[in-house]
């Protein structure tokens, strides 16, 4: 015969209702930028044109912030600023 006391009969019952509750409150994306490195990666943008998401990644770690290239370009997008102009194919300037 198995005895149930009250504590395992709340822990039967609100297992499964846990696990439903925690699906629905996973973390979505990574964790929030902070203002000051948003404002600084548009002013970094705006001062610099000719910069891109990989140029400016490497002066905020530069800086000691470590940011991702797609959350740069997100910031920029979100603030109406397009990314540098294209450059030649391959990142190489043609010899002449």
């Amino acid at each position: 015969m198995v005895s149930v006391t009250g504590g395992s009969l709340q822990l039967i019952i609100a297992r499964p209702i846990l696990r439903r509750l925690r699906r629905f409150s996973r973390w979505q994306g990574g964790p929030t930028t902070v203002r000051e490195v948003e404002t600084l990666v548009v002013r970094m943008a705006e001062e610099n044109r000719t910069w891109g998401y990989r140029r400016i990644q490497g002066a905020l770690a530069n800086l000691g912030h470590e940011i991702a290239g797609s959350t740069i370009a997100a910031i920029l997008e979100r603030h109406g600023l397009e990314p540098a102009p294209d450059r030649s194919p391959g990142g190489l300037r043609p010899v002449a």
